[in-house]
């Protein structure tokens, strides 16, 4: 199976708060990371995108409406979620998050849609519900466990 790292945790503590970059974080079953705004029941308790992915955004020539106010819980490193199914298991660190969902939807006002230009986030971003509760950190190895 393949295998990458955790790149950075991001958190946002309240509506209106900065966004923070943390060392670890407590991701909780069935909710997400423990203390972000962003988290909650459903099939889209974290997002995942790739650094490769956040690199190709930022060498677009035009910057659509996700580029500032978009971020992901978890950017990896040396593996592309988005090429597994829904429905695989990860490990990474002590949790176990099952992939729920994939690609994130674009503003209908964004000007990249407006002019048809590709954004790597309809492609790249994944989402993950939390399986087991869980200790995750910045360096920890992500593992597809079943596919």
């Amino acid at each position: 199976m393949k295998s990458g790292k955790v790149k950075e945790i991001i958190i946002t503590r309240g509506r209106g708060s900065p966004r923070e970059s943390i060392r670890k974080g407590f991701f909780l079953r069935d909710f997400g990371l423990a203390g972000d705004v962003h988290s909650g029941p459903g099939d889209k308790q974290v997002t995942f995108f790739g650094i490769k992915g956040r690199e190709k955004l930022s060498e677009s020539p035009r910057e659509g409406l996700c580029f500032r106010r978009f971020v992901p819980t978890v950017t990896t490193e040396g593996i592309n979620l988005y090429e597994f199914p829904a429905g695989t298991s990860l490990k990474i660190g002590d949790s176990i998050q099952e992939i729920s969902r994939m690609r994130k939807r674009c503003y209908p006002e964004c000007v990249l849609i407006k002019s048809k230009t590709p954004c790597v986030m309809t492609r790249e971003v994944v989402f993950t519900r939390v399986i087991e509760s869980g200790m995750v950190q910045v360096g920890n190895t992500i593992e597809a466990i079943r596919t």
